[in-house]
């Protein structure tokens, strides 16, 4: 990411502090907000991990409001909100939104947006009209910020929180398409006679939109051996190759079962030992879970015919898994649209993949659709776009993002601007309205109650006018 000075930004940032005076907030309230923070968290996590589904899990937003005594209303398609009028002392100030999807893939960062949000809206003594929203996320797909009532889009400050890896806010993302390969397999008895299955599990499997962390790909791993192998002489069929959960995380696991013919055997666990040891060198400080093992096995009952192997082997090879697209003419340099190979399944007679792309420029992701689909009909597959998330193009970070951003710095955290290459529910929100006020802050484990202390001081300095913006540089992290 090109960042613009962070002393510079810290100083406008400062500068202001000292002439407002604002974020004063006193021991005693700060006790006990971190308390009621603690509290919210344990019961949503706990309703979390309970539910079973997304209606099950808006049950218990539901059931905390209720508890509480706080209005709310269920908006439908697993969407809810709740909310307050504004404070006596707060008639005329800025309506806030403050926005958090609830997915049952990813439960543990729900449920710390989710105590955000409900620990600010209660315990916050002065701010304008606040709405709370929550909606769903399906399989990766924003289906609740596509159905929201667009009433709830009427409003001065939105602000939605959603998981990264460092503290940042942001003002922009990219445009993501997840790109499905496929084609019919013939099979085959094999001719060969010594079996070998071939495991990479344990990965993190994190999103591969956060640029701040290192994504291997165990696909892309396995894929390269079983062409290396054929590559240089080894008489290999592939019986099966798969691994993967869905197009936008890293996968966690990749599994193959290959079949060498006894002359080559030795030189294909030459092969094998030293991708996996090369494999472990470059990735096992971070994935401390990781294991990549082979064993011999039982002998299946049909490979993949040669030809259509040929094929897979190519499409593996010719796949860009990475950076597609940076901001210096050989790749390199800042990324401006990137994709993992997030799953492959061969088994059932069909070769099934699937690519996400995200791109922050719509030449390059026209560059990359042309790319891939090209491709996949160089190797008689068939190609197919599906699950698009309109760009959100990077903003001025604004009086929105300047003001929470001198929350945040009261609170401790000092928030890095900028624009990111994960999918969110942001660039939907925005496609929807052109003039919505809007800005997504970074949550994790880490800063979860620093950004409530933050949150509550910004509705908190909505007492007070505006400041002017601050431009943000033209990338993306």
């Amino acid at each position: 990411m090109i960042r613009k000075s962070a002393a510079v930004i810290l100083s406008i940032l400062m500068c202001v502090l000292a002439l407002t005076g604002c974020g004063a907030m006193s021991d005693q309230f700060e006790k006990a907000l971190k308390t009621d923070y603690s509290d919210t968290f344990n019961t949503i996590k706990t309703g979390y991990e309970e539910a079973d589904s997304l209606p099950a899990m808006i049950k218990v937003i539901r059931d905390w409001a209720k508890q509480n005594d706080i209005f709310y209303r269920d908006l439908g398609n697993s969407n809810i909100a709740l909310g307050k009028e504004a404070t006596d002392n707060y008639k005329t100030a800025d309506s806030t939104t403050l926005h958090c999807t609830v997915s049952t893939s990813d439960k543990d960062i729900c449920a710390i947006n989710a105590a955000i949000l409900l620990t600010s809206l209660k315990d916050a003594v002065d701010h304008g009209k606040l709405t709370l929203l929550f909606t769903s996320e399906k399989n990766g797909v924003f289906t609740g910020a596509r159905s929201l009532p667009s009433e709830y889009l009427k409003t001065d400050n939105f602000i939605d929180y959603d998981k990264w890896s460092q503290d940042s806010l942001f003002t922009g993302s990219a445009e993501t398409k997840v790109y499905n390969i496929s084609k019919s397999l013939n099979t085959t008895s094999p001719a060969n006679t010594k079996a070998y299955r071939l495991d990479i599990t344990g990965l993190n499997g994190e999103d591969t939109g956060d640029r701040n962390v290192r994504h291997p790909n165990p696909l892309t791993q396995l894929g390269d051996l079983i062409y290396d192998c054929r590559s240089s002489g080894i008489d290999l069929e592939l019986s099966k190759l798969y691994g993967g959960q869905t197009a936008e995380i890293s996968p966690q696991d990749a599994h193959a079962v290959v079949v060498v013919n006894e002359d080559s055997e030795e030189k294909f666990i030459k092969k094998v030992e030293s991708n996996i040891s090369s494999f472990n060198d470059d990735n096992l400080s971070s994935e401390s879970n990781m294991q990549y093992t082979y064993k011999a096995c039982s002998l299946p009952d049909t490979v993949i015919s040669d030809s259509d192997t040929d094929k897979i082997c190519s499409l593996m090879y010719t796949l860009i898994d990475g950076v597609f697209i940076g901001t210096k003419e050989d790749g390199k340099g800042d990324p401006i649209s990137i994709a993992t190979l997030g799953k492959l399944d061969t088994r059932g007679g069909r070769i099934k993949a699937q690519i996400q792309a995200r791109s922050i420029d719509p030449k390059a992701t026209a560059e990359m659709d042309r790319s891939y689909k090209e491709t996949a009909e160089l190797n008689d597959m068939k190609f197919k776009i599906t699950d698009v998330t309109p760009l959100w193009k990077q903003e001025y970070v604004g009086s929105l993002g300047h003001s929470f951003m001198i929350a945040a710095n009261q609170a401790d955290i000092d928030l890095d601007p900028g624009m990111t290459f994960k999918k969110t529910a942001c660039s939907i929100f925005r496609s929807r309205d052109k003039n919505l006020h809007l800005i997504s802050v970074g949550t994790r484990l880490d800063n979860d109650y620093e950004l409530t202390k933050a949150t509550v001081l910004f509705l908190e300095s909505l007492g007070d006018s505006g400041s002017d913006t601050i431009e943000l540089p033209n990338s993306a992290n």
